[in-house]
């Protein structure tokens, strides 16, 4: 949940993700108007458009605005011999959102916000959405072309392998991911298998001080401006509105241009028709008979987390999780070279023992357990990727432990005569 700490505004959310709204609920987004003439105007906070036509206008004006040198990244397309020439402009004149995320021409300087528009590098972050600013454009001595863009990106996360692995010193000395162009395969006539295809080389970036609703789905930020003017289009689709707003994390972070109005609102009847759907037959109750809290037991919770640093908040925050003695954890994703200080801070009823793995994230391993339970005698077999070790709480209770993860496609029968020596043994 993006509002965490501002419940009001969530439930204001709520309300306008089902169309459920009141006037009251307009009136307090309404509040948060704000004009470009305004001394506080937020201008480096990202803009959101319903529309393609004002995100354009906006990012070149923005653009032009920056004085320094302009550089024109023009793609690089290859078409496959045979193909007419109507279908070659055809393509051409397609948007992104048709040619794998690619534009023909970017228009790019230095310290311009920008987009990823592929998936780079999914297991460095490195993702479609990513925002960040630019920090230097290299340009090739022998083509005297872009080669490398530079790109400082609000995820700290974001690039940490690319910057580590990176042959540029520049990169690593100023913590800065190397972007350069990808390669995609584009369709001459889509919806036909035996379509030609097309390759287009070309840096995966657009400008981003401002985007379209579509576009900021998935992200979460402190502060944004969402027009409600449109141009073009005739009205708000369904959900636009929901969207746009719930990228910010409090109302005070939530300025708006123009004018909401009540119709601007709209649900998919489907939606509304599952949420009613859920709330009458699928409701979850849990049922855990098992006093968690009890010094006559050790509560023990085995979880896949798939990323320890980006799920810690939800072990936390889970009302029945938190209250386990122990978290037994696989694919924690984490290595010997990061530090788990963001993790202490969020887990700090807890203490952690981590087993990185060398080489492979996806196999490292981690036990967190309360200050009422000892851990000790730990031992890793790395032939099987299993930590084994003790716990005792509070109660005199010990228990020997077997924390184990197999990756899927690994070999089954090796697996099993390894974990039957070890548990003989």
């Amino acid at each position: 949940m993006r509002q965490k700490d501002d419940l009001a505004f969530t439930q204001l959310l709520n309300r306008l993700r089902t169309a459920s709204h009141t006037d009251d609920d307009i009136r307090c987004i309404q509040s948060r108007t704000i004009t470009a003439g305004d001394e506080n105007y937020p201008s480096d906070a990202l803009h959101i458009f319903a529309e393609n036509a004002p995100v354009d206008e906006y990012n070149i004006d923005r653009l032009q605005q920056i004085q320094s040198p302009q550089y024109v990244l023009k793609a690089l397309d290859q078409f496959p011999p045979h193909v007419r020439k109507q279908d070659i402009e055809r393509v051409l004149s397609k948007g992104r959102s048709e040619t794998g995320g690619l534009d023909t021409k970017i228009l790019i300087k230095e310290n311009a916000r920008v987009m990823l528009t592929t998936n780079v590098d999914i297991s460095d972050r490195l993702i479609n959405g990513q925002l960040g600013t630019v920090i230097k454009v290299s340009v090739d001595n022998v083509s005297n072309k872009p080669s490398t863009i530079f790109v400082k990106f609000d995820d700290s996360n974001a690039g940490v392998s690319a910057i580590r692995n990176s042959s540029s010193s520049f990169a690593r000395e100023n913590n800065l991911v190397p972007i350069k162009p990808v390669l995609v395969r584009i369709k001459v006539r889509p919806g036909k298998p035996s379509s030609f295809e097309m390759q287009r080389l070309q840096f995966p970036v657009t400008l981003a001080w401002a985007c379209t609703v579509h576009k900021v789905q998935g992200l979460t930020l402190d502060n944004i401006v969402v027009s409600f003017d449109l141009k073009k289009q005739r009205y708000f689709n369904y959900g636009q509105v929901y969207v746009a707003l719930s990228r910010a994390t409090s109302l005070n972070g939530l300025h708006i241009l123009g004018t909401l109005e009540s119709k601007h609102i709209r649900a998919n009847p489907k939606v509304q028709k599952e949420y009613e759907r859920l709330r009458e037959t699928s409701s979850f109750h849990p049922h855990i008979k098992t006093d968690l809290c009890s010094t006559e037991t050790v509560s023990i919770c085995l979880l896949n987390i798939r990323s320890f640093r980006k799920h810690s908040l939800d072990l936390r925050d889970d009302p029945i999780l938190s209250k386990c003695d122990v978290f037994a954890l696989t694919e924690t994703q984490l290595l010997t070279s990061v530090p788990n200080d963001d993790i202490n801070s969020i887990l700090n009823d807890f203490s952690i023992h981590r087993q990185d793995h060398n080489s492979d994230k996806f196999l490292s391993l981690a036990v967190c357990y309360k200050d009422t339970i000892t851990l000790c005698d730990t031992e890793y077999f790395t032939s099987i990727n299993g930590l084994r070790f003790l716990l005792s709480n509070s109660g005199g209770n010990t228990l020997s432990c077997l924390l184990l993860y197999r990756k899927h496609g690994g070999d089954i029968q090796q697996f099993i005569a390894c974990l039957h020596y070890i548990i003989t043994s």
